[in-house]
């Protein structure tokens, strides 16, 4: 009976305990200052979601951003830009796409 109430009541709250310090040390990612300074240039509205094109690395003061376009849903933004991906990689160039929220927090990275 004492194993029931540990394996069913005790345990889950320590994995719960656990799993919040994880997600606490890591904190949502934040884009870089360029890209910030051109989604306040062009604001994302709210309940919408941005798809961004990224020519050279990520984390470089040079890289360049490109707007796919602003979505409804994430859905449709990653749908956009699997569809730029494929018409970039038959040109033969490798770049970096982002899905980006209203409140500019990068939520997927292909």
């Amino acid at each position: 009976m004492l194993t029931l109430v540990f394996f069913y009541l005790v345990l889950p709250f320590i994995f719960a305990g656990f799993a919040i310090k994880f997600l606490k040390r890591h904190p949502a990612r934040c884009p870089s200052p360029k890209l910030l300074e051109t989604l306040s240039a062009d604001p994302i509205e709210k309940k919408h979601f941005r798809a961004v094109r990224v020519e050279g690395p990520l984390e470089q003061e040079n890289a360049a951003f490109s707007s796919l376009g602003d979505f409804e849903g994430q859905i449709e933004a990653v749908d956009a830009i699997y569809q730029a991906r494929s018409s970039d990689r038959r040109a033969g160039a490798s770049r970096t796409y982002l899905v980006l929220n209203h409140k500019g927090e990068i939520l997927q990275q292909i």
